[in-house]
């Protein structure tokens, strides 16, 4: 009921698909004629996968990665907890261009 749905929501956009889906509730959410438009980010997690995070980049949905260190900050019980399991994004972000937006 009510308690998976808050749930859902709260889950963080971790992948493309997740920002794609995110992005379509937002747009069928908008009332007609706004011209409001939504710039997803991928929360990174120890589990990113760096070619995942590239082809969002590339396929326009995300427009930048955020880091999380785990339970540093409000919800970022899903973040990093150890900067060598995303090493291997970080790089792959570098290559592409891709904007590292850190909350800490």
């Amino acid at each position: 009921g009510a308690d998976v749905a808050r749930r859902r929501r709260a889950a963080p956009v971790a992948t493309a698909a997740d920002a794609r889906a995110y992005r379509e509730r937002i747009m069928k959410a908008l009332p007609k004629g706004s011209t409001f438009t939504p710039l997803m980010t991928c929360y990174l997690t120890d589990d990113t996968d760096p070619d995942d995070v590239e082809q969002g980049f590339r396929d326009g949905l995300f427009t930048g990665v955020k880091l999380y260190p785990a339970n540093a900050t409000t919800n970022s019980a899903a973040g990093v907890t150890d900067f060598r399991k995303i090493r291997r994004v970080l790089e792959r972000m570098e290559k592409v261009g891709i904007p590292l937006l850190i909350h800490a």
